[in-house]
């Protein structure tokens, strides 16, 4: 079993590199990435209201520094 998820998990990897990949094109007419996509829509969706800095980094499982620029850079576009 074993053998077998270590065998998925570059396939998985490279896949959801090429959806990313696809998304950013996609959103360039909107003048926002994936990842700020992700963002928006958690926001939007969120059942808790209001999120803070730290429980976004969990959620995306990032760092925080990389959460700050996400929404900074949202900020800047004013979503």
């Amino acid at each position: 079993m074993e053998e077998q998820i270590n065998k998925l998990i570059p396939l998985i990897k490279m896949n959801v590199g090429k959806l990313e990949k696809d998304m950013n094109r996609e959103l360039m007419q909107y003048d926002i990435t994936f990842s700020q996509s992700r963002v928006i829509i958690l926001l939007y969706d969120s059942v808790y209201g209001n999120l803070s800095m730290k429980e976004l980094e969990k959620i995306f499982q990032v760092t925080q520094q990389t959460m700050l620029g996400i929404v900074k850079r949202l900020e800047k576009k004013s979503w």
